[in-house]
């Protein structure tokens, strides 16, 4: 009932001197006014603007209170048509389950809190965790455990059956062999079948015999040796790695040319984009008219992307021609599509790509049956609720006209149904619970959130993490390189002599002998197997191959790496650069974690027990500074060893473990309260001023222990070790500025905040959050990549919102009331500048704030 808590205005004097003498009747001592009546007239509440509901409020210490003039009373409807409270146990479970599934929780929230009072957030979270984050994934992993038994036993079926067919047919073939060895004639007899069966498959190819002659004829341009000559010169250009690198390079500025577009634009700034769009448009038909004479039209559209550029170039041309006829500017966005060609020398969107395609057949099955259960409950809501939508529709619009959201018609019952399925689905049930009843409604509703938001969606993605399993994100090892990374290791290596020529030229020959002796160092170190740029066919062998003549002189003289897809030689030179990068991989995994002193150390142990730890330096340390390498065995030395030794077991004891996780949680805990009101808490202040001169200390003296333990090399070799140090740095400085008087300064408050990272600290003392972590850690290269994918959509979609909603999110606000002048009075922005130079008081031509004005507004309007 504390929802019911509202403020209502102070009652006139004679009902406050009446209630404060003790009577507590309903007659106020003023002829007409009622009591019960006076604090349930919706009249004498206190709204906020925009609110339909009044202001709720609360009467203990930290809950919600009233403005001046108003009092707190339990009085009239619960919120949201009365529908929002915990009066019985059917209203506190919807209640409960709209915060489980996060449908306008935040509003529930803020009455909850203001009729109870702050402490009850804890209710709220506890809720959220439990139910939200836990329970309702539950059902995904539940539905998605469903998919994937439902999918092995479908896989298993057809794996029985081919098995059963492989059984009948090799009976079958026994029985042939056996009737084979009785008679010649009927051996005879089964060739003839068998020939016949041969040309009977040939009769079922795709197309009719005939146009394989034709393609053959027409589609195949092998007229002339001239002919022939200028093909092979026009392919060596055309598929040319660096042919590839300027194509690329093309789709990316045609990319930017077409996120440059914004509303509104100059004619000038529109024509530079225009003749952008025309020299783009220029080179990819030259790119596809140089493909089709160097391949022939036969072998040019058997590949999947020729037919995908053919495509988007026609539409493209398409556009140019009907540029002028209004209502076909849609067809400029098919050039975006053409983004998707950097799939050819990006793996990961090549990945995805091939998910999502892998997935297309049972996501379109799932997409109907989808569509099915859209269709039905939306035929069944028009069905039930569609009439009172229209005759009971004042209670649920001010103005008695139907609102967006109704039930009149199947389209927009099917709207409804849609949203839903998208999870927002507690404000149009209130609305179709005030208009038809409460029990039909709720049925309905719920029956829809359950079978198609929490069922049916899940099955996307179980859909999605089954085809996730069985494709990796990564570039497959055996791929090789693609053409771009050719055109990149012919550039490097093209600087590379440039670098060289310039030191023979003009550094002498003496640095020209060092350079050439590193270059063939390295070049020993990574050796591989070299071809030619050749123009090869992959009907010729490699020892027929003849080298192409190239015009780039000495920079393509060098010898570039073919991509190992294509070459047909071995490399066994790589395995023994997998195994050293294997190797080198086990022994940063020995030392990734050896800041944290719970964690086994055994390359350290092992050298305590041969005489002493690890190095504190590198050997290029020692070789720079030789005082720093000294004798361990006796003098000096020897007390040296000594005293690591002591760190070292000081640091690795669990005692000295315990304590520094005690001095992390509480300096941790300090820092919460350092909030705007500790100005005028001077006690707190003070404790936490000393508090922190102590945490700084002790992790001070926690940073040299270790450096002395395990050594400089050891420490600054380590990520943990690394945070470690540089919160204590913040610390250091933070206290320095106290201690001088600048701790007010902008730059130092700013350099406090990264404080906040102490309890990160905690994260290497423990093995569990330590793995998580680095399993986070180790996920941000797939992570990012997918990222990048998905800014590619949106970018698509952007700009696909810029071309088609560029400017048509005005409207004219009178800005006096707040409100938008009706489309009836004002339909234009002509109408509206007439009655601004009318000197209409507070008239605006206004943009709403999300809009399609520009690629960056589309960015937040999608997100």
């Amino acid at each position: 009932g504390n929802l019911k808590q509202k403020c209502i205005r102070w009652p006139p004097l004679a009902l406050i001197n009446l209630t404060s003498n003790g009577y507590h009747g309903n007659d106020t001592g003023i002829p007409g006014v009622d009591w019960l009546e006076y604090i349930n007239n919706a009249d004498n509440y206190y709204f906020l603007n925009g609110q339909a509901d009044a202001l709720v409020c609360g009467n203990s210490s930290d809950a919600g209170v009233c403005p001046n003039g108003y009092m707190c009373l339990k009085a009239g409807q619960n919120p949201n048509y009365g529908y929002t409270n915990y009066d019985t146990f059917a209203w506190a479970f919807l209640a409960l389950f709209r915060l489980m599934t996060q449908d306008f929780w935040e509003n529930l929230f803020q009455l909850t809190l203001r009729a109870a009072g702050k402490t009850y957030m804890i209710f709220f979270v506890f809720i959220i965790f439990l139910g939200s984050f836990y329970l309702i994934n539950l059902i995904l992993a539940v539905v998605a455990m469903a998919y994937a038994e439902q999918n092995n036993a479908t896989i298993m079926e057809a794996k029985q059956k081919e098995e059963e067919y492989a059984q009948i047919m090799e009976v079958l073939k026994k029985r042939e062999e056996e009737a084979a060895k009785k008679s010649s004639a009927e051996t005879q007899k089964h060739e003839h079948e068998h020939t016949a069966l041969e040309d009977y498959a040939d009769d079922q190819r795709p197309c009719p015999p005939c146009w394989y002659s034709c393609a053959n004829l027409f589609l195949k341009w092998n007229c002339c040796p001239c002919w022939l000559r200028t093909k092979q010169w026009l392919s060596t250009i055309i598929m040319d790695p660096f042919a590839d690198l300027f194509i690329i390079i093309c789709i990316i500025l045609n990319t930017v040319f077409m996120a440059m577009e914004h509303y509104p634009m100059t004619s000038e700034f529109e024509e530079v984009l225009s003749i952008g769009n025309l020299v783009f448009t220029g080179i990819f038909a030259a790119e596809m008219v140089l493909k089709l004479l160097a391949m022939d039209p036969y072998h040019y559209f058997q590949v999947g992307w020729n037919i995908f550029d053919s495509i988007i170039v026609t539409m493209s041309l398409v556009e140019l021609v009907l540029a002028d006829v209004e209502g076909l500017s849609v067809l400029r966005t098919f050039r975006l599509m053409r983004v998707f060609k950097l799939a050819k020398s990006w793996p990961t969107l090549s990945a995805l790509i091939k998910i999502i395609g892998n997935s297309v057949g049972a996501l379109g099955n799932l997409t109907l049956v989808l569509a099915i259960i859209v269709f039905i409950f939306a035929v069944v809501g028009m069905q039930l609720f569609g009439k009172n939508y229209k005759d009971c529709v004042c209670r649920i619009s001010s103005d008695c006209e139907l609102p967006r959201w109704h039930m009149n018609d199947f389209f927009h019952a099917f709207l409804i149904i849609f949203r839903v399925l998208c999870g927002e689905w507690i404000e149009t049930m209130w609305d179709c619970m005030e208009v038809s009843g409460q029990a039909m409604c709720l049925i309905v509703y719920m029956m829809v959130l359950v079978i198609g938001n929490l069922v049916v969606l899940n099955l996307f993605l179980a859909l999605l993490l089954s085809s996730f399993s069985g494709d990796t994100l990564a570039a497959p090892e055996d791929e090789g390189e693609n053409n771009l990374q050719i055109a990149v290791s012919r550039i490097k290596r093209a600087f590379s002599w440039i670098k060289i020529w310039i030191r023979k030229r003009w550094m002498g020959k003496e640095n020209h002998i060092n350079s050439d002796t590193t270059v063939n160092k390295g070049e020993d170190e990574n050796k591989k197997e070299h071809l030619a740029l050749t123009f090869i066919t992959t009907d010729q062998p490699a020892s027929q191959v003849n080298t192409v003549h190239s015009n780039y002189h000495n920079i393509m003289s060098l010898k570039v790496p073919i991509a190992e897809a294509e070459s047909d030689f071995e490399t066994p030179d790589n395995e023994d650069d997998d195994e050293e990068k294997a190797s080198q991989h086990s022994q940063s995994e020995g030392k990734s974690s050896k800041c944290s002193t719970v964690q086994n150390l055994p390359d350290l142990h092992e050298d305590i027990d041969e005489g002493g730890p690890e190095d504190c330096c590198t050997e290029k340390c020692y070789r720079r500074c030789p005082c720093l390498d000294i004798d361990t065995s006796h003098g000096r030395g020897k007390a040296w060893s000594k005293f690591r030794r002591t760190c070292f077991f000081i640091v690795e004891h669990n005692y000295f473990e315990m304590f520094i996780i005690f001095m992390i949680l509480l300096s941790s805990g300090a820092l919460a309260f350092e909030d705007i009101y500790l100005e005028q808490r001077r006690i707190i202040k003070t404790i936490l001023e000393y508090a922190d001169q102590i945490f700084t200390f002790v992790f001070v003296l926690e940073m040299l222990l270790k450096w002395v333990a395990y050594g400089f090399k050891t420490y600054f070799t380590n990520a943990w070790c690394w945070l470690d140090f540089l919160i204590v740095d913040v610390s250091l400085v933070s206290l320095t500025a106290n201690i001088l008087g600048f701790s007010e300064l902008g730059p130092i408050k700013s350099l406090r905040t990264l404080r906040a990272l102490r309890p990160l600290r905690a994260l290497s003392r423990f093995e569990g959050m330590r793995v998580v972590v680095n399993a986070l850690v180790g996920a941000i290269p797939s992570i990012f990549n997918v990222l990048l994918v998905c800014l590619i959509f949106w970018l698509i979609f952007s700009i696909m919102g810029v071309n088609l909603f560029a400017g048509k999110f005005y409207s004219c606000m009178n800005e006096t009331s707040g409100e938008r002048f009706h489309s009836d009075d004002v339909n234009n922005r002509t109408q509206c500048m007439e009655l601004m130079e009318d000197d209409v008081p507070g008239v605006r031509w206004v943009n709403h704030k999300i809009n399609f004005d520009s690629v960056g507004m589309g960015y937040l309007s999608l997100l």
